[in-house]
């Protein structure tokens, strides 16, 4: 932990530009112990690590060198780079490519004056689905949809997948300037989705054409 903090506490501090006795004057400590912190000589406490994050607007995960994110998960969309995360299939990486292809597309609004586009109803369409299957099992409340169980009637659900199915092939009507070389959070989602795909396809019996792959 002390050599995350030291040189994180050490890098922010001068990012700041502010000297070691003008931090150490902020941060309620003295210029002494802080030095000692800054240079591993001593461990700060957990009381020191939340005061240093609230100090230098980070959270305590990228103080402890767990996050590459200075914010956070909200903090991660606006880093333009790969970051370590992006080789993981988990929640801040699909967000982030979800982010991306909001930057390289264009997608189609409903109306002139409307926020929402195509791409927020093909993701709210998925949740939505999710939300209704779940909820008709009973995980979630059955106040949050109540009619869940007529809801998730496979013909009903049908009529939701033709719906996302016309709004991913409609797709958007102009793309903007994506960069040359893949960022490592698309090439994960589409490597770990693909051996998905053909893992279940093999349980299932169902042999793939050679064609159908994302591997070159």
């Amino acid at each position: 932990m002390a050599t995350n903090i030291t040189a994180r506490l050490s890098s922010l501090r001068k990012e700041k530009g502010l000297s070691q006795k003008e931090a150490a004057a902020g941060l309620g400590v003295s210029q002494a112990l802080l030095s000692h912190y800054e240079n591993g000589i001593r461990e700060c406490g957990l009381d020191f690590l939340c005061r240093a994050a609230d100090y230098y607007n980070v959270t305590t995960d990228y103080l402890l060198g767990l996050s590459e994110s200075k914010r956070g998960f909200e903090g991660a969309f606006g880093i333009k780079g790969d970051l370590p995360s992006d080789s993981e299939l988990n929640t801040l990486t699909i967000f982030r490519v979800a982010g991306k292809l909001r930057k390289f597309l264009t997608f189609p609004q409903e109306s002139n004056d409307s926020t929402v586009d195509s791409l927020h109803r093909i993701y709210s369409l998925m949740m939505y689905r999710i939300i209704i299957a779940e909820t008709a099992k009973g995980n979630l409340p059955s106040d949050w949809v109540p009619n869940a169980d007529i809801l998730n009637d496979p013909a009903y659900l049908h009529i939701l997948d033709c719906i996302e199915s016309e709004l991913i092939t409609q797709g958007s009507h102009s793309p903007r300037r994506a960069p040359a070389k893949m960022p490592m959070s698309f090439r994960t989602v589409i490597d770990r989705t693909q051996s998905f795909v053909e893992s279940r396809c093999e349980k299932s019996g169902i042999k793939l054409d050679g064609g159908y792959t994302t591997k070159f």
